[in-house]
């Protein structure tokens, strides 16, 4: 009884041993045209791993499996980037390389107001008033409007 306890312990412990030996990971770079990009965050769809860039725009994700697995990078500023990788039977290293997310804006014109006058003379009367004690309101250029009661 207890050597076949021994033997299935030993089988146990050597099948979970074997288990760990066949993982493997996929390392790399996430750059742009010239340096590495920290905290891009790198998934592999349809799983749930995921990981985010270090300062030097490196990451790894481990205990992976053989088989075929997409990586999406994603970071604000750039374009989504995919790429398909497959792990045989060894780790494996790339380099992605995203590009800039360029959006042209609209030109934008600035102009006076031309009911200017309108709005600050509404201002006065609902919030400043009309009483005698309106009247001891000033402007001051520097410091806004100022009111003594």
């Amino acid at each position: 009884m207890i050597k076949s306890l021994l033997v299935a312990l030993m089988l146990i412990i050597l099948g979970t041993n074997v288990d760990a030996q066949n993982t493997f990971s996929i390392s790399g770079l996430v750059r742009d045209q010239k340096d590495g990009l920290p905290g891009a965050s790198i998934y592999l769809s349809g799983y749930k791993i995921a990981t985010v860039a270090d300062n030097d725009g490196r990451f790894k994700l481990t205990n992976l499996k053989p088989g075929s697995y997409d990586i999406l990078v994603q970071l604000v500023g750039y374009l989504p980037y995919s790429k398909s990788v497959i792990i045989s039977d060894k780790s494996v290293q790339v380099e992605l390389v995203l590009k800039e997310n360029v959006a042209q804006l609209d030109e934008v014109v600035i102009r006076a107001d031309p009911n200017r006058q309108k709005y600050i003379n509404q201002f006065k009367e609902f919030f400043i008033g009309k009483t005698p004690n309106a009247t001891q309101c000033k402007n001051f250029k520097s410091t806004g409007s100022e009111c003594r009661l």
